[in-house]
């Protein structure tokens, strides 16, 4: 078989993962309408609301999957549905039925998340006990949804600017903190983040369906944890912000917030006691294991043996790629020599960016992969690697991810094309575009962080 028909199974093995999560079809997996009553399943367990019950159900939510779970919704209640506000990166529709859907920014919060906030902010506001709230949350919702916190100590009020949540946002992107770490700030400096959004819809009933891109399925994490209680605290946010040497770089508003907080002069994020907690129920439809188990079966189906990673992928993308290529090596050395393998793995990586360049975390990972499989001439053959972004977006760039083989590299050399220089200055996506192997599928409308696929042939 020739590289491009390998890279043609990487595809393919790809796209299975993306069908797989598919929201649309994750939200009808979990709801049905029988006459009045909405059914929500899980599992064996069936938990049944009577929609007589409520004066108007109102669907909100913020992410990349936003959209296309609304949609899944939509054609479960339609015109049951009294309105609502979607916010993701690209919208494909001006509203679904009676739930508007906004653009806003992402990686990084633009005017249009403050506006669509502000907007959530006023309408849940207004909710009564007898309001149903359908909220739809997935990965990405952390920019595209935001309201700067204002405080007030002693008479001097404090109020943060979306400049002082981009400030802060970006200097910790760039520190190479986890996402972890910058969630724990992001709750601190949002009135919307941190378990606010469940207090706004307090006292009404709210159903929100979560598509996880955490490892172990959190929702404190996933989308800054807008429908749960914070455990985390002032005291762990100048942790982060001193261990990343981030007191210099981060607005002067934001450091005195943390300070006041450090001191116990405002309020904490909502925290596991709140009432508002109780009327709210976290459902999660779908998760990054999901897509690797769908990998998993058509790899199998198409004769491959599978060898899955046990642990999820993290850590600093180019040591990641790194490490890979050589779990890929020995595996060519072990695997019975009739027998292709496909190795899966899935994760979200980090970059410390150090250079001026263009690319995404991983893009990054593969352009290391390939730079360490130049260290091992034709030793490296028959290993092809792809890893990916399952929203279809890497970093700040039109690409999903990159493809990295033997053949790839021998293109490379040809060209004259310094891996090293290019990983130094953090410009994967130029490098991959100049010979030709950038992987790029669009925004597929879901978000379950990165797939890493290598085969061995």
């Amino acid at each position: 078989m020739k590289q491009d028909n390998y890279l043609d199974v990487l595809k393919d093995l790809f796209y299975e993962a993306i069908k797989a999560v598919d929201p649309y079809c994750l939200i009808q997996n979990y709801l049905s309408l029988e006459k009045d009553t909405l059914i929500l399943r899980k599992q064996n367990d069936y938990t049944l609301f009577n929609l007589e019950k409520f004066d108007e159900i109102l669907v909100i939510g913020a992410g990349k999957a936003s959209e296309r779970m609304a949609e899944g919704i939509y054609d479960i209640l339609g015109e049951r549905i009294s309105g609502g506000l979607i916010v993701t990166k690209t919208t494909r529709y001006p509203h679904i039925g009676k739930i508007h859907v906004l653009e806003a920014g992402h990686p990084l919060p633009d005017k249009w998340s403050v506006e669509s906030g502000i907007a959530l902010q006023n309408r849940t506001h207004r909710s009564k006990e007898k309001t149903l709230f359908i909220s739809l949350i997935s990965g990405g919702a952390s920019s595209l949804i935001e309201v700067p916190r204002i405080d007030k100590v002693d008479g001097v009020t404090v109020a943060l600017t979306l400049e002082d949540v981009i400030s802060t946002n970006d200097a910790l992107i760039r520190s190479g903190a986890s996402i972890d770490e910058i969630n724990c700030v992001r709750k601190h400096i949002s009135m919307i983040k941190g378990g606010y959004l469940s207090m706004w819809m307090y006292p009404a009933t709210a159903l929100n369906f979560i598509l996880s891109d955490d490892e172990h399925d959190r929702i404190s994490v996933i989308g800054s944890g807008l429908t749960t209680y914070d455990d985390s605290s002032f005291d762990d946010m100048l942790w982060i912000i001193e261990k990343y040497d981030l007191a210099q770089k981060i607005p002067e508003k934001v450091m005195k917030i943390v300070q006041w907080g450090v001191d116990d002069k405002i309020l904490d994020t909502p925290k596991t006691e709140k009432l508002v907690f109780d009327k709210t129920k976290n459902i999660i439809i779908g998760n990054n294991a999901v897509a690797l188990d769908a990998v998993e079966n058509m790899a199998q189906i198409l004769g491959f043996g599978v060898e899955r990673n046990a642990d999820w992928v993290k850590g600093e993308a180019q040591e990641v790629g790194r490490r890979l290529f050589h779990k890929a090596l020995e595996i060519k050395q072990e695997k019975h020599p009739e027998k292709s393998v496909c190795f899966i793995g899935g994760g979200e990586t980090t970059v410390t960016i150090r250079g001026e360049g263009k690319g995404g975390r991983n893009q990054e990972m593969t352009l290391a992969f390939l730079d360490e499989m130049k260290k091992f001439g034709t030793r490296s053959e028959g290993i092809y690697f792809l890893s990916s972004g399952t929203d279809g977006d890497d970093g700040p760039t039109d690409a999903a991810g990159a493809f990295a083989s033997y053949e790839i590299l021998q293109t490379a050399k040809m060209m004259d094309l310094p891996m090293n220089e290019y990983l130094s200055q953090n410009d994967s996506y130029t490098f991959f575009d100049s010979c030709g192997y950038l992987f790029k599928t669009g925004l597929t409308g879901t978000n379950v962080c990165d797939i890493q696929l290598i085969l061995i042939t």
